[in-house]
């Protein structure tokens, strides 16, 4: 009997994005498409909020901002690397110090990267190369593992 040749379609690429400022919110749902075709953007301006939808179910990718209103970037990364999460998370921040304390993180070998405003500014393609970097980074990270 002949196999049957099967096609597996893979889900498209979800990614959730967490910051107090909606201008960037909207911005992210409409840039990141544009670069990922068909990525699932959730995109969530309050981390309290983020962390119980992150409960539910894991991205991709997460992207914060440094500085929100009642927790801050760092903070937030240190709940989800208590929680032991795997899937990488970019910071975004024009400030040095979120820089400093992303590069902590990383450098203890959690799957931490920095999102500049300079990556920002070569606009969708430095978006874009930011992204797959932490990507492939995750993906690699799977593999030593298994």
């Amino acid at each position: 009997m002949a196999k049957k040749n099967t096609v597996t379609k893979t889900r498209p690429l979800r990614i959730v994005v967490v910051d107090h400022d909606v201008v960037w919110l909207q911005m992210m749902r409409e840039v990141i498409p544009v670069c990922f075709n068909e990525a699932e953007i959730m995109a969530i301006s309050s981390p309290m909020r983020a962390l119980s939808k992150l409960e539910l179910r894991d991205p991709d990718l997460l992207i914060t901002a440094d500085k929100m209103p009642r927790m801050t970037g760092e903070q937030l990364v240190r709940i989800l690397i208590a929680k032991n999460v795997n899937y990488p998370i970019l910071v975004h921040s024009g400030n040095d110090t979120a820089q400093q304390w992303v590069r902590k993180y990383a450098s203890q070998g959690f799957n931490v990267g920095f999102l500049s405003i300079e990556d920002l500014e070569r606009g969708l393609n430095g978006l874009k190369r930011r992204i797959e970097k932490m990507l492939n980074r995750q993906r690699s990270a799977i593999k030593k593992l298994v």
